[in-house]
This record gives structure tokens, sequence and C-alpha cells, in this order.
């Protein structure tokens, strides 16, 4: 899980680079729109200065009339010419002049003027008190021109308007694309978001992960302590009693009765097999962990099997003063299994029952068929299991209740043995207790064909 939070991050961490680069690319090109869209909006002086040229020559012509009419005198007509000739030549130069040839206007009409106020410039200095005739000629002269700086006025307007509106469209589409780029960058940050956010999970899963870890050694440590602690008193108890009974018939080999001798020989053995089935259950253990265990599959008659289990812990479950009852089996019921294990399963089943059944207490057994299984109980009307053990009561080395297992003995692998046998046979396993009133195991085979 962790690779693939890693991986996902990794894809959207470069899908988010791919996106801001492709953002700030636009951006560039914005920036140069823009430029461009900033160069265009100074050169607009065109329109004025062409309009402001046909003004001041219709001024000029008003101010001449006015002075051959006594109205105005020659230093207002020589002010009027200097103003009309000062916006003609700023007209003809630097950024005015190449936005004209740029709308491809016909600047004839202008150079026209120029040539004009070049010539009428010494006679418009001379104009004294009675040139009121020298004035209306030159009136009649710049009237002549009025007409065509009209037109190129018109022109110059037309393809301002059409500069215009290719600006407009300009700004169209750069608020589009500021639109489109805040929704990139705005995805971007979502994508970034998301990048963090995995970051966050996958750091808070790996704190929860090593938390369950350390918990999982804790409880491990635990049951390492407690199994060794329930091993050596399994494995003190019996050699106490096998060294006891062989240190009293060396004593007394001479002395001893036969009968006394025998008993001390039936505990050796008792005891010894209960170490055998010690070691045996550790081996065991270690092969169903390993997957290492072989079984042999036969079809056999289960409820031959199971009486004849039950007989062979009879002996056993008086030790702890406890009876073994059969509760109803089922006669004839097969199944398809490997014999020797099953016995392994069902004497498991009913000494973990006796070991937690009171004195004087029974242990129920019972084997029924239904919708094609064979389905065994063992019961026992013991203390019960509490609802949060019951998950863990078949992992290895797992104990209810400790202390108990030291009293009455136990290594806490019968169960764990029990659940690797019925899984190798595809057999259910369930429990069911209730506190104070017992536990009931149930194993359930499919029915041999």
């Amino acid at each position: 899980m962790t690779t693939k939070v890693t991986r996902y991050r990794w894809v959207i961490l470069i899908l988010a680079i791919i996106v801001l680069g492709y953002a700030c690319l636009r951006l560039f090109d914005m920036n140069q729109r823009m430029s461009v869209l900033e160069v265009q909006r100074l050169s607009r002086g065109p329109v004025w200065f062409v309009t402001s040229v046909e003004f001041d020559t219709l001024r000029l012509n008003n101010t001449l009339l006015k002075y051959a009419d006594d109205q105005a005198d020659s230093s207002d007509v020589q002010t009027a010419f200097d103003i009309l000739w000062s916006r003609l030549d700023q007209m003809r130069r630097g950024v005015t002049l190449e936005t004209l040839n740029e709308y491809g206007v016909d600047l004839t009409v202008y150079n026209r003027l120029a040539s004009l106020l070049e010539t009428t410039e010494d006679r418009v200095a001379a104009l004294g008190p009675n040139d009121a005739e020298q004035a209306r000629a030159l009136v009649g002269a710049f009237e002549q021109e009025l007409g065509d700086l009209r037109a190129a006025g018109l022109d110059v307007l037309q393809a301002s308007l059409t500069e215009s509106n290719d600006i407009r469209v300009d700004l169209v589409a750069i608020a589009r694309t500021i639109l489109v780029m805040g929704l990139i960058l705005s995805g971007a940050t979502f994508l970034l978001f998301v990048v963090f956010a995995l970051d966050s999970v996958q750091s808070r899963r790996s704190l929860r992960e090593q938390k369950a870890l350390l918990q999982e050694a804790h409880a491990a440590d635990i049951a390492k302590s407690q199994f060794i602690a329930v091993i050596s008193h399994e494995l003190r108890t019996p050699l106490t009693s096998i060294t006891a009974s062989l240190e009293l018939l060396k004593r007394g080999i001479r002395t001893q009765s036969p009968a006394t001798a025998g008993r001390l020989v039936e505990i050796a053995e008792h005891n010894c097999t209960a170490l055998r089935r010690l070691v045996n259950d550790l081996l065991d253990a270690e092969k169903f962990e390993s997957g290492k265990m072989e079984f042999d599959f036969q079809v056999v008659d289960l409820s031959r099997m199971l009486e004849r289990t039950i007989e062979s812990n009879k002996a056993y479950a008086a030790s702890y003063g406890v009876e073994i009852v059969s509760d109803g089996i089922e006669p004839d019921v097969r199944i398809k299994a490997d014999a020797p294990r099953i016995d392994q399963l069902m004497s498991n089943l009913l000494s973990n029952a006796v070991k937690f059944s009171e004195r004087d207490g029974k242990v129920e057994v019972n084997l029924r068929t239904d919708t094609g299984r064979a389905i065994v109980s063992v019961r026992d009307h013991g203390r019960g299991i509490p609802q949060k053990d019951r998950s863990r009561i078949f992992e290895r080395f797992q104990q209810v209740d400790s202390s108990n297992e030291r009293e009455r003995g136990g290594t806490g692998l019968g169960l764990a043995i029990v659940k690797a046998i019925a899984k190798a046979h595809d057999a259910g396993l369930t429990v069911e207790s209730e506190l104070g009133k017992g536990s009931t195991f149930i194993v359930s085979f499919p029915l041999a064909e």
C-alpha cells in the first residue's frame, strides 16, 4: 500500500510540475502580447495629431481672415502659423510617422502642407498693417489642402478603429487566458495539496504501522515470556515426577513390593507420555507454521474415530475430576481426512475443554450431519471466554488466563494446532461462549462423496 501511495504521489507531483510549466509559458506569452498592446496604446497619437493638424490649419485660416478684416494683428497670425508648423513637424517624426506608415496612409497631403509652410513662412513673417490682400491669398492656399487633410484624417481614424478592434480581440483573448491560467493554477494548487495530503496520510499510516508493530512486538514478547514460563512448568513437573519415581525405585528396588514398583513405573510412564506430547505439539506447531506438515487423506469413519478419541481421553479427564460424555454421535459419518491429525484435533479440543471445566463437571461431545457437512461440537461448562479474547485463542502461545494454564497445564499450542488441522481439511472452526456458563467449539467437515 505504501509503495502504491508513493507511486501516485510522484505521478501527481510530476503532473503538477507540467501544469505549472505550461502556465509559466502561457504567462510569458501573455506578457509579450501585453507589451505589444502597450506599444499600440502609446501609438494611438496619430489620430490626435492628424486631427490637430487639420484643426490648426483651420485656425490659421481663420486668423488670416480676421487679420484681413483688421480683427487680429500679425503676431496672432505668426502664433497660429508656428503652432501648425510645430504640430506637423512632430507628426512627421518618430513613433507617429512609423504608425502612419503601418496604417498605410498616404502622406502626400502632409508633405505638400509642409512645403506650403516652408514657402509661405517669409510671407507670413512679412505681413504688415495694409497686407489684407496678401492674407486672403494665403487663406486660399491653405484652403486647397483642407479637403485632402480631412480625407487623410478619416483614413487614419479608420485604421485606428481597426487597430482598436484588434486590441479588443487581443484583450478578450488575454482575459480568457487569465481565466484559464487561474483554473490551471488552481488545479496545480489542488494537485500539490493532494501530494501534501498523501504525504500526511502516508506519514500517519507509517506512524500507525510502527505503533502496531511495536504493540505486536510487545505482545509477542509477553507471549514469549508466558510461553517460556508455561513450558518451564510443563517440563519441570513431569521431569520431577519421573526423577522422584526412579529415585524411589533405585532406593527400594530390593524392599518395595511389585505393586508399589509398578505404581512408580506407571507414574514415570505417564509423565514420559506427557513430555512426548509436549514435544510433539512444539514440533507440529512449527511444521504447520512453515507449511511442512504432510497429510495422508483417506475416507475415514468419523463416528468411530470420535468414539475412540473419547475413550482414550477419559482417563486424562478423570485426573481433573471431569467426565467426557457422548451427547449424540450420528453413526457412519464419513469424511476424507488424515486420521491421525483428526484424532489430534479432537484430542486437543477435549483436553482444552477438560482443563477449563470445574471438578465434577462434564464435557459433552456431539456429532451430526447437516447440508453436506459433518458437524462436531465439544462443549464444556467452565467459566467461558471473554469476547475480546475469542479472536486470539487460536493463535500460537495465546492463553486466556496464563495463571490457569500453569495451574492446569498447557502450552497455548493446542487450539493453534486445531486451527491449522481444520484449515488443511477445509473445515469450519467456530467458538460460542458465555461467561460463567462455558464454551462450545464447533468443527464442520465436508462429507466424503
